[in-house]
């Protein structure tokens, strides 16, 4: 994703993370489908707004 698509979207990303997560009651782990940029921004993600209480796998 380019950084303005990246900017556009945050908000529908951070959105759709928080209901998965109330959906399931769970939030100490997280599997990402990709490497490199895909991890590197559900890290960031992660690191911003505290979704997980452990990491991303």
């Amino acid at each position: 994703m380019t950084i303005d698509l990246q900017m556009a979207m945050e908000d529908f990303i951070v959105n759709s993370i928080r209901k998965q997560i109330a959906l399931c009651g769970m939030h100490d782990i997280c599997y990402c489908l990709g490497t490199g940029k895909n991890y590197a921004y559900l890290n960031k993600l992660n690191k911003t707004y505290s979704f997980l209480s452990a990491s991303f796998h």
